[in-house]
């Protein structure tokens, strides 16, 4: 099932493939579903506005390479917006200071895919 599962991470599906998606150079307020107290500020409202943007519509993907784990780090966007950037303006997410992703190749690939997020 594709979904939202934060404020920086989606699920597509395309062509039958699923993927978990990272949202690139963004980092929004944790969300734990088992202990609610260890959330961070703000989590769920990251995740519902994530929800109510994108569900169900047809987004457009920059790749940038996987992070571990398999996990695909993308910049999305709507309608020729970025959503990534949305989710910053909005005050739900900041850049993100972290590691930067590490490099394309053959088996760690960068492109622009149109998947449904449903």
């Amino acid at each position: 099932m594709n979904c939202v599962y934060d404020g920086d991470t989606i699920g597509v599906k395309s062509q039958g493939v699923r993927t978990k998606v990272r949202l690139v150079g963004i980092d929004a307020p944790e969300l734990c579903e088992t202990k609610r107290e260890l959330e961070q500020p703000y989590s769920r409202e990251a995740k519902d506005h994530l929800t109510r943007r994108l569900l169900g519509k047809t987004v457009e993907l920059r790749g940038y390479g996987y992070k571990r784990h398999g996990l695909f780090l993308g910049e999305v966007f709507l309608d020729g917006e970025s959503i990534n950037l949305e989710m910053i303006e909005e005050g739900l997410a900041e850049v993100y200071r972290g590691r930067p992703c590490g490099g394309v190749s053959r088996k760690n690939p960068c492109g622009v895919f149109h998947w449904l997020l449903s």
